[in-house]
């Protein structure tokens, strides 16, 4: 049965997974709850939002939403049951807005509508515009499935170690990123750490246009009581050296409003560790798994490696919706957990005939130069496989330059024929599972799994923006 947040103006329903409550207070930088004050209980859209810029979106009666806030930040004791393990995960959580409406019927449908955007950007965005004064309410007020409400990657916790003992470990909640080689960790938490340097080194370019030299370091990570040896790379915490907010004004910048810093992800976990610990990738479920409990799973290969990346590449397709005799357009695809949606070569969307859809809030990039711009949204079929699914898709990025030059010990698939970018939505979509280990996409039941095949964990394992490419070993 799938899992729903508590239906507005009633009382909180039990939910399948009971959970320890931690005792983690309110947190509102912002106080959109001030707007409210003296006025009647009347139906609200909300929208709350965590550390790593996941998001929440439901509709209550304004008098209920601080419970549902403490419900999901662990503070409702007299609650029998506590939150889904992917909400309890990415605490603390804060409220980014309130919008009053007429009735339930109203507050359902604008919960509804801005649960469709995908991004804590385009969801505000979608909360802040006002509701069309013709627009016809849903009849039926049912509460969000969990899938429909939170929108976020798949992120766990890993504890940080040096192989060479002495400071005490550190844990921090780590994005699930197929789409990087190495993992990432804060440079303060690296210096903590007293990690040792590996040999060798990487260039990375900054959004203000400048290649930098940064070192790369050696960790022990330790993940659902598995271990293993990685390179870890610092990441960039640095938001005025980025091009942070270089061309979008106060009043519009979303990070300066709820204070997010360029990176909101504590660490990163790469495809290395992944494959190197076993551990398979379930975005649908937002959960990791144990790659030798699903050996007898339908799979699709992974294209050849060139080099040692275990980043992987896959040959799919894409076809126009409602389109019955186009033909698709295949291409090679990098499978990246670590971006939300497809993109895809602006030529192969051209080639399919693709609308833009006007009802999606544009995504935002930032391009090398340190300008923010904006790419349209398009809507595709996607198929992989015996799957296929409806997905969100976006233009690639210009810039396609790969410094293939400097790649000859990089140990990375050359992507001067990558077409496009298979993100963690669209492998939730497919119901498809990333095993970096044996190189290849699971085909999952369209069934929830059984617990047998869910591995113990000592806590709850569970859309960061792009990364511009894999990192380079």
């Amino acid at each position: 049965m799938a899992r729903s947040f508590p239906k507005a103006g009633r009382r909180l329903q039990s939910l399948s997974l009971s959970l320890p409550i931690c005792g983690q207070g309110i947190v509102l930088i912002q106080d959109p709850a001030q707007q409210w004050q003296g006025r009647e209980n009347g139906w609200v859209a909300y929208l709350l939002v965590s550390p790593t810029r996941s998001s929440i979106v439901g509709y209550a009666l304004r008098n209920d939403v601080d419970h549902i806030l403490r419900w999901h930040n662990g503070d409702t004791v007299a609650e029998k049951e506590g939150p889904p393990a992917e909400t309890e995960l990415l605490r603390p959580w804060r409220l980014a807005e309130l919008t009053p409406l007429p009735s339930e019927s109203h507050a359902a449908t604008k919960a509804w509508q801005v649960s469709c955007q995908s991004g804590f950007r385009a969801r505000l965005t979608a909360m802040r515009r006002e509701m069309e004064a013709m627009m016809e309410a849903s009849d039926k007020n049912e509460p969000l499935p969990l899938d429909k409400a939170l929108d976020a990657l798949t992120y766990v916790q890993v504890e940080f170690s040096s192989p060479k003992g002495g400071a005490a470990p550190v844990r921090v909640l780590a994005l699930v990123d197929t789409g990087s080689n190495d993992c990432d960790l804060k440079g303060s938490l690296i210096d903590e750490l007293c990690l040792p340097v590996a040999r060798g080194g990487t260039s990375v370019e900054t959004a203000a246009n400048k290649v930098v030299e940064i070192p790369i370091y050696q960790a022990k990570v330790r993940v659902q009581g598995r271990e293993c040896i990685v390179k870890v790379s610092p990441a960039d915490e640095d938001y005025e050296a980025i091009g942070g907010g270089v061309s979008t004004s106060a009043a519009d910048d979303v990070d300066k409003e709820f204070d997010f810093g360029t990176t909101t992800d504590e660490a990163v976990l790469g495809a290395d560790a992944l494959a190197s610990l076993g551990l398979v990738v379930d975005c649908k479920r937002r959960r990791l798994l144990d790659s030798q409990r699903l050996l007898e799973l339908p799979s699709v290969p992974a294209c050849p490696r060139a080099g040692r990346s275990n980043c992987m590449h896959v040959k799919m397709s894409f076809g126009k919706p409602m389109a019955e005799s186009q033909k698709d357009v295949v291409v090679k695809a990098l499978v990246d957990t670590g971006s939300t949606d497809v993109d895809l070569q602006e030529s192969k969307i051209k080639a399919l005939g693709l609308v833009v859809d006007d009802s999606e809030i544009p995504a935002l990039f930032e391009t090398a130069g340190g300008v923010t711009t904006t790419a349209p949204i398009y809507w595709a079929i996607a198929k992989l496989g015996s799957r296929e699914a409806r997905v969100r898709l976006s233009p690639s990025l210009a810039e396609e330059e790969e410094d293939s030059e400097d790649s000859e010990d990089s140990g990375e698939d050359t992507l001067q024929d990558e077409d496009a970018l298979l993100g963690h939505d669209a492998l939730a979509a497919l119901n498809l599972l990333v095993d970096c280990k044996h190189r290849r996409l699971l085909v999952e039941s369209d069934q929830v799994m059984p617990p047998s095949l869910q591995m113990e964990q000592n806590q709850p394992s569970l859309h960061k923006r792009r990364r511009q490419g894999p990192a380079e070993e």
